[in-house]
């Protein structure tokens, strides 16, 4: 299936889901992001959305929509249509049982395909993201957004800039189904000292 995809996929904007990157290189990324800014003495905005339930609130027609424009196609794509589309469960509680009933929407967390799925399914969220050229630019990157899985954090230098990222997810969250709107906090971050980070991690 990896052959089928083009080298836009995974975006290096996507820290999640990706071998060698995580959670650790998502925040270091934000931390010289906000040095930078403080070392020219500039402001930043930035912007938290709430990807909720995200997972479960996939739009299967629009996945599979995805797949093909990325040349999943033939008996591969088939066998991906039919194991959602023919998908029921039913729940037990009590000693009861409900009557099946069909999944519409949703990749399953834990299955093999999920986080590859769902990083496919909002990976060209990021490339509408960097086509507005609302975000900050470091050097020669454009960086309007770092993402770890469903965890989108928005950056801009100015707060119409961050009205304009906001609105490229709006319109794609109208589109896909994807962001809970009623979520988003944005942020002015004015910070005078640099940022260092010192971390550990539990095993």
């Amino acid at each position: 299936m990896l052959t089928a995809l083009d080298k836009t996929f995974p975006d290096p904007l996507q820290f999640g889901f990706v071998p060698e990157h995580g959670a650790i290189p998502a925040l270091y990324t934000l931390k010289e992001c906000i040095n930078v800014f403080m070392k020219s003495k500039s402001k930043l905005y930035v912007g938290f959305l709430d990807n909720e339930k995200a997972f479960d609130k996939i739009w299967h027609d629009g996945l599979f929509l995805k797949l093909k424009e990325i040349g999943v196609t033939g008996k591969l794509w088939n066998i991906l249509f039919m194991s959602y589309k023919s998908a029921s469960a039913h729940v037990q509680y009590n000693g009861l049982t409900s009557d099946n009933f069909s999944i519409s929407q949703g990749v399953g967390q834990g299955r093999v395909l999920s986080s590859w799925l769902f990083s496919l399914y909002i990976n060209d969220l990021i490339l509408q993201l960097i086509s507005t050229n609302c975000g900050i630019r470091i050097g020669y990157l454009n960086i309007p957004a770092i993402l770890l899985a469903d965890d989108t954090t928005l950056l801009s230098a100015s707060p119409k800039g961050l009205q304009g990222l906001l609105d490229c997810v709006q319109t794609y969250a109208c589109k896909w189904n994807k962001y809970n709107g009623t979520k988003v906090v944005s942020w002015l971050l004015i910070i005078k000292q640099m940022l260092t980070l010192s971390l550990e991690i539990q095993k």
